[in-house]
């Protein structure tokens, strides 16, 4: 695979009269992005925190602007999916519950395991996102073919940059 240049986006979506079922009314195909949505922004913030753990061992000026691409893009992904996380939580979702548990987990991963297995836990997480991001993208994907056009637009725009992070 050849290596996908990282380009941060600032983006905006509005979110705020986005559906309850905003994926072709059905409620199961959207509970399944809504409940990756409610795990991405704290998630982010690992994976962000998991590469600058080793940003001052990086000396190759490529790599390190990758990273600096990298930091920007996953915070950009914590800020839209938080602001969708607030639609959700409006909506009934109990995002507080899900978010605080996620967080248990991650600062108890943080505080027990190693840096390095952190780094590879971040790996392994943007590997399955980026496999996700391309069959989102796919021309023979319909995951979101009825979905809300904003909700559409976060999807694709995130599954694209999750391929950048690919390599």
């Amino acid at each position: 695979m050849t290596s996908l240049p990282i380009q941060p986006r600032k983006v905006a979506f509005d979110v705020s009269s986005v559906p309850r079922h905003w994926n072709g009314g059905d409620p199961v195909l959207t509970r399944f992005f809504d409940a990756l949505s409610v795990h991405f922004p704290e998630g982010e913030r690992f994976f962000i925190q998991s590469v600058r753990n080793f940003k001052d061992q990086v000396t190759d000026d490529q790599l390190i602007e990758d990273i600096r691409h990298f930091i920007r893009q996953e915070g950009q992904h914590g800020i839209v999916h938080d602001r969708f996380n607030d639609v959700m939580a409006s909506q009934g979702v109990d995002v507080d519950k899900v978010t605080t548990n996620l967080r248990t987990f991650i600062r108890t991963t943080q505080k027990y395991l190693p840096k390095k297995y952190q780094l590879a836990m971040t790996a392994a997480f943007e590997h399955f996102t980026a496999t996700l991001g391309e069959a989102m993208v796919s021309e023979k994907s319909d995951m979101f073919g009825e979905a809300d056009p904003v909700m559409r637009a976060l999807f694709l725009w995130h599954g694209v940059e999750e391929v950048e992070h690919k390599a």
